[in-house]
């Protein structure tokens, strides 16, 4: 049986070091004590790679994969998403708690999908371990609280990043996008399409290596 990986989490590529740094801290994100450029905000965890050849995708601590996800040859979901295996699979890094970064609660790594039960299978044929929400969604923990979760394509009328880092906000989403703003973080898109006041109820950012967020009202 394959044990599941230690952790996991989204590495981001960067063009710019500084900026990037810049980008997490101003969201409130903590640098991983022991791990430069792994970024922290109680839910999700971010590696800043200045790798030439790092692209947006998922890393995890897993020996079973080292031999077929390095970083110049991820392996490739039917969706595009990339698979890293971490070169220290004993890495240590914090698992969910509560947030303190400035996004809100941090929910899932959101993946638009176009087969959905080939991708189930493609990620079950890595072990993991496919499980279902109550709304339908399949998803994938895969270690440190990190989940992925599909949804299918055409399901989504925005700049939904994909793979994007979800964070559902309860309502309380009108604190959080003030809170980006005062941060100075370019917002790509404004939504008002679920607001019945024309307000902006959700936005879509991205960092300096174009990996991107939905920040959800709901």
């Amino acid at each position: 049986m394959i044990k599941p990986p230690s952790a996991a989490w989204v590495q981001t590529p960067t063009p710019d070091l500084a900026k990037s740094r810049h980008f997490y801290e101003a969201l409130g994100f903590k640098e991983v004590e022991g791990s430069p450029n792994f970024f922290w905000d109680g839910r999700v965890c971010v590696e800043v790679s200045p790798h030439p050849h790092a692209r947006t995708g998922i890393k995890v601590s897993a020996d079973f994969l080292a031999d077929e996800c390095s970083i110049k040859f991820p392996a490739v979901d039917p969706n595009g998403v990339k698979l890293y295996s971490d070169t220290e699979p004993d890495r240590k890094l914090p698992t969910m708690g509560e947030p303190f970064g400035k996004l809100g609660r941090h929910a899932v790594l959101s993946v638009e999908s176009h087969d959905v039960s080939g991708t189930v299978a493609w990620w079950e044929a890595k072990g993991f371990t496919a499980k279902v929400r109550n709304y339908g969604a399949p998803y994938f923990e895969l270690g440190g609280g990190l989940e992925l979760e599909l949804m299918k394509q055409g399901c989504c009328g925005h700049f939904s990043p994909s793979p994007g880092l979800t964070y559902f906000n309860s309502g309380e989403n009108a604190k959080v996008i003030a809170e980006i703003r005062k941060a100075e973080i370019p917002i790509t898109q404004e939504l008002t399409m679920f607001s019945d006041d024309g307000s902006v109820k959700d936005v879509i950012i991205y960092d300096p290596g174009l990996t991107g967020f939905f920040v959800f009202n709901d």
